[in-house]
């Protein structure tokens, strides 16, 4: 998963997506609705990125595998890793994992304002130092 990313990084052996807003959509179909969306408002072709179950599952596993103890420990106590599993129960029940390289912050209400009555739901902004949780309805910032 690193790779896929224009400024991905780990933070205590969990990925940490950096400049990204992360969202579960309630479909594969919706999702690329949304990305399409995105582009069409000028986002580019490897700014968003629509994740399905197996994908994450593939490039989860890769990373993981590559962990060292220290990045091991690390994980079990991250936010991160707790959110990942929560999109893991989502995705199984049949959401999609979109992510959008968003490092203006400016442009964080929009993406809300394009997701949400998509259906987004757990839409996070994993900022340079903090995540925070994007409320549909509330400004960001």
């Amino acid at each position: 998963m690193p790779d896929t990313f224009k400024e991905g990084d780990t933070r205590l052996g969990s990925f940490y997506p950096k400049n990204c807003v992360v969202a579960l959509m309630p479909g594969l179909d919706v999702a690329r609705r949304a990305s399409d969306e995105l582009h069409a408002r000028g986002w580019g072709a490897d700014d968003v990125k629509v994740w399905g179950r197996n994908e994450i599952l593939r490039d989860e596993e890769a990373f993981t595998d590559d962990r060292n103890a220290l990045q091991k420990f690390g994980a079990l106590h991250s936010d991160e890793e707790k959110w990942m599993e929560e999109y893991r129960e989502l995705m199984a029940e049949g959401a999609s994992l979109l992510t959008v390289y968003t490092p203006d912050a400016d442009r964080l209400d929009e993406v809300r304002d394009i997701l949400a009555p998509l259906g987004a739901t757990k839409m996070r902004h994993y900022g340079a130092l903090v995540v925070s949780d994007i409320v549909p309805g509330a400004a960001t910032q």
